[in-house]
């Protein structure tokens, strides 16, 4: 598992010409699992070890303990390749996780458009619904991924599905926004637990996740907490203590994508929109507070190195730049909407 995890494929081929097993399983997690969720940047070299597991005789339609597929993974993973060859072999697209998740979800989360359309094309259902009763078009446009929001936009929706939807207590737009937001009166970093769970899940540290749900850990907590913390809360093993840190060690050095800002505005405007936009803000306000935190802490590490720190720094008052303005735009809409009237208003009858 961990020569697959590493992604080469001469490692790989001499363990299995010696007699491993291909589906040999850590709490059902199996080297081929390990390798759709492998963080390797080669994607050649990963499709030789994917070709060599099958060939083997590995299960492509395995589940870990969460219920996850290869497929899934390579899914989160943005791994085309990978999931183009699964398709190729008949992988099964409607599996579903423990969330209710499909592997199109994993790609719609991830906001690539690719990967998505490649998942239609293939047969994906586009009109299923998650344990919280969203669709693949809620999640795409609480995120602000339209070009995806289109791709997976259906009007057809089938009578078993909208039976679904009367069975599960369905969320609104609006609720899907506010159920992951931090409450700033307990603590300046909890909230967005989802994330911190998507992101130790995408690390292969599932068996972790029910651990994070009874703690309530929030993805800044994630971003700032060191071995100490990790090892208050009961994070006992140290290998899984310093994957988690070298994790969120990642996380605060790349650049974030700007999606989240919106440049232009055209002339439809909604209430939804401005929550939306008010929820984005949010989100980055509450990454550059963990991010600035740990960069004072870290100042002198050597792992991170100040050439490092300093880049952080940059890019994270260009995103305060951006927000700036952002909010500018919220407040100067909200100011628009004392002037009209609400809709049931009834206004005295003139003279």
């Amino acid at each position: 598992m961990y020569a697959a995890s590493l992604g080469i494929s001469k490692y790989v081929n001499l363990l299995l010409k010696n007699g491993a097993n291909p589906n040999v399983h850590d709490r059902l997690t199996t080297p081929l699992i390990c390798l759709c969720n492998s963080t390797s940047f080669d994607d050649v070299e990963l499709l030789k070890c994917f070709n060599l597991l099958i060939k083997a005789g590995a299960s492509i339609n395995i589940c870990d303990e969460n219920k996850m597929t290869p497929l899934m993974y390579a899914a989160n993973r943005g791994r085309i390749q990978l999931v183009a060859r699964m398709i190729e072999l008949g992988s099964d697209l409607e599996i579903y996780d423990d969330y209710g998740w499909t592997a199109i979800f994993f790609a719609v989360d991830s906001g690539d458009v690719n990967m998505v359309q490649m998942l239609k094309d293939a047969g994906s259902n586009i009109s299923l619904t998650d344990k919280k009763g969203r669709t693949l078009y809620d999640l795409a446009t609480v995120k602000n991924y339209n070009v995806i929001a289109e791709i997976v936009n259906t009007e057809n929706k089938s009578f078993l599905n909208e039976l679904n939807l009367i069975k599960k207590e369905k969320m609104s737009k609006y609720d899907i926004l506010m159920y992951d937001m931090p409450d700033y009166k307990k603590s300046d970093f909890n909230g967005f637990t989802e994330d911190a769970l998507k992101t130790i899940m995408a690390a292969g540290l599932t068996n972790l996740v029910n651990l994070f749900i009874e703690k309530k850990i929030g993805y800044c907590q994630f971003l700032i907490f060191k071995d100490e913390d990790w090892k208050k809360i009961g994070v006992n093993i140290s290998f899984d203590r310093k994957k988690l840190i070298t994790y969120s060690n990642r996380i605060i050095q790349k650049k974030w994508s700007q999606d989240a800002f919106i440049k232009q505005w055209n002339d439809e405007f909604s209430l939804f929109k401005l929550i939306q936009l008010v929820s984005n803000a949010i989100r980055i306000v509450h990454i550059l507070i963990a991010t600035y935190r740990i960069c004072f802490r870290e100042y002198n590490n050597t792992m991170l190195g100040n050439y490092k720190i300093k880049a952080i720094i940059k890019n994270c008052l260009q995103d305060l730049n951006l927000l700036k303005k952002l909010i500018k735009i919220i407040y100067s809409h909200v100011k628009d909407l004392d002037n009209y009237p609400p809709a049931d208003f009834i206004a005295p009858k003139c003279k």
